[in-house]
């Protein structure tokens, strides 16, 4: 109604386990907000489920690597601030990759997709519930061995990207 550009998500499908899962990541991302982190505008569950949100033009993902040291740890820099954000209101994301960073054209970082986050305090989850590989911590691979998901898996995820960054590959 305001002119504005925005982007627009709705869930691929309509039924009931995707539309609480959908409403679970739109109550943790409605309320972050930072200049590091995607702003929500509007949120509606009838009579199809959306988020409007801030439109940005591309992921950190479609930017040619390797980028110059300097350039990678701006961008870094922008995302832990982002990350420590959520994590002082007990919000973790545990999906931090190239493709969930949007970049505005200035570069400033920000985050999207917080559709595996949970909070610190009701993770108990131990489970799998999905990951992308090249980006995952020890503890979502082999939660039985390292233990449950919590803020430290973000920021092994940020190692990662930051790695990704500035050699052009992902470590493993």
């Amino acid at each position: 109604d305001d002119g504005r550009e925005v982007a627009v998500k709705i869930p691929v499908s309509y039924d009931e386990a995707t539309g609480k899962t959908f409403m679970k990541e739109m109550r943790f991302w409605e309320d972050l907000t930072h200049p590091n982190i995607v702003e929500v505008y509007s949120v509606n569950i009838l009579p199809v489920p959306f988020v409007e949100m801030e439109y940005l033009p591309r992921t950190l993902e479609e930017l040619d690597k390797p980028l110059p040291v300097e350039t990678a740890a701006r961008i870094v820099a922008g995302i832990a601030a982002g990350l420590a954000y959520a994590h002082d209101r007990g919000v973790i994301h545990r999906d931090i990759k190239p493709r969930n960073i949007l970049l505005s054209a200035d570069l400033t970082p920000k985050i999207t997709d917080w559709g595996m986050s949970t909070t610190l305090e009701k993770n108990r989850d131990t489970s799998i519930a999905g990951f992308t590989l090249a980006y995952a911590a020890p503890e979502q691979i082999a939660p039985k061995e390292f233990g449950k998901t919590d803020a430290r898996t973000d920021i092994y995820q940020l190692g990662v990207v930051f790695y990704e960054l500035v050699t052009g590959r992902t470590p493993f």
